[in-house]
């Protein structure tokens, strides 16, 4: 390649290193590379797992976490065949079957893996933060009314608000494919 490019220095120096020329019988050969994008990328969801932890009097709260997750959305691997034909001829030339070249699927799901400790780390503070801030709106409706109902439906408004509030964050790149297959 580095004779046919006219890199003269590259080329002694491959060639010094045991590199030989490739001997072409016509100057119309060539390589056909085809790159298949099969499939489609997995697609981040959220899962919400509940966490019960006992405070000192021993009241037990459960707080739910969010949490992300890969879903694959391509279903198994598969291979394709390709086949090369000179243009109104019937005869094919060369065949070939892809391979993956890289599995975007895989390289996703270690990327969250690598990242799920920092992740349940600040899911946790995120919920433990709220809940202390919960408790103190919690406490100061009970110092403002004496009122059980009152309460105990603000109490829920809070619990709810909380709630709804904790989210995983579920970005990813969904024009990507699931696998680079090369052939």
């Amino acid at each position: 390649m580095a004779k046919r490019l006219s890199f003269t220095d590259e080329h002694e120096n491959y060639s010094q290193l045991g590199g030989t020329d490739t001997v072409t019988t016509s100057g119309r050969q060539g390589s056909v590379i085809v790159v298949a994008y099969a499939g489609r990328a997995p697609i981040k969801t959220e899962i919400r797992p509940s966490v019960s932890i006992p405070d000192s009097a021993g009241v037990i709260h459960t707080f739910q976490i969010a949490l992300p997750k890969f879903t694959p959305r391509m279903r198994a691997g598969r291979a394709y065949d390709v086949a090369v034909r000179i243009s109104g001829d019937s005869v094919t030339r060369a065949t070939a079957q892809t391979t993956v070249a890289e599995d975007i699927t895989a390289i996703a799901d270690q990327c969250l893996e690598d990242r799920l400790g920092l992740v349940y780390l600040k899911s946790g503070g995120r919920t433990l933060l709220k809940f202390l801030a919960a408790e103190t709106a919690k406490s100061k409706l009970k110092e403002k009314s004496e009122n059980g109902l009152v309460n105990f439906l603000g109490s829920l408004a809070i619990d709810l608000a909380v709630g709804a509030t904790e989210q995983a964050d579920v970005r990813s790149w969904r024009t990507l494919p699931a696998q680079i297959q090369l052939a």
